[in-house]
């Protein structure tokens, strides 16, 4: 017998996105200041400029473009706190404290995106400490109200990814030039997986399969 436990309160913020209707912006966000060239690689892909600015100054909010895009992709760092699952987040920049988002924050967001991509190392690897359940960094932004995010399972080449990002956001085009929810990315993503382990080999399954889907899929 197996036990599983589902973070209820989780759960209940996607089915509420999902229960959205209207209110979403068409317009797309890349944000990553610190892995210019690839957060220009995706953010070309996409039609569209990196995002200068993703949250206030007080970290409490996002900005209203972010609050209010359609996708959300973020290129950044995974930061783990061992000690403190919830100061676990997203690192724009090494070095640099104050370009670090914690789970604390994200979580107090409100969010119309449909889709989030998280294209950082380990996003999805779950962090587990005395008195928290583990939980991947992707919960965050399910407390923010993202019922759909793309992330990785561990490091990833940086020519895989582009390659995956490249084929996955060229068969979703399509649905971002046009309004209406996204619902192809299911498919988007089921193309890009198969594309990148044509290209690397089946056999290499730690090049091809990091990438995963969680929350609702369409």
């Amino acid at each position: 017998m197996s036990v599983d436990a589902s973070p209820t309160l989780s759960v209940l913020r996607v089915l509420e996105a999902l229960g959205r209707s209207g209110g979403t912006g068409l317009h797309c966000v890349v944000y990553g200041p610190e892995l210019r060239d690839l957060t220009a690689q995706v953010a070309a892909a996409l039609g569209t400029d990196p995002e200068p600015m993703l949250f206030s100054g007080a970290r409490s909010l996002p900005t209203d473009r972010v609050s209010n895009c359609r996708l959300l992709h973020l290129t950044c760092h995974g930061h783990h706190d061992e000690q403190d699952a919830w100061e676990s987040g997203f690192s724009f920049a090494r070095d640099d404290p104050g370009m670090r988002l914690t789970g604390r924050a994200v979580a107090c967001w409100r969010l119309a995106t449909q889709l989030a991509v998280l294209q950082a190392c380990s996003t999805r690897r779950q962090v587990t400490t005395g008195t928290e359940d583990g939980f991947g960094l992707g919960r965050f932004l399910h407390l923010a109200g993202v019922p759909s995010l793309l992330m990785t399972d561990w490091e990833v080449r940086s020519d895989v990814t582009s390659l995956f990002m490249d084929t996955f956001y060229e068969r979703l085009r399509p649905e971002l030039e046009s309004p209406g929810p996204l619902r192809g990315y299911g498919a988007a993503y089921r193309q890009a997986v198969s594309t990148v382990r044509g290209h690397v080999g089946h056999a290499r399954t730690f090049l091809w399969a990091p990438f995963s889907i969680i929350g609702a899929v369409r």
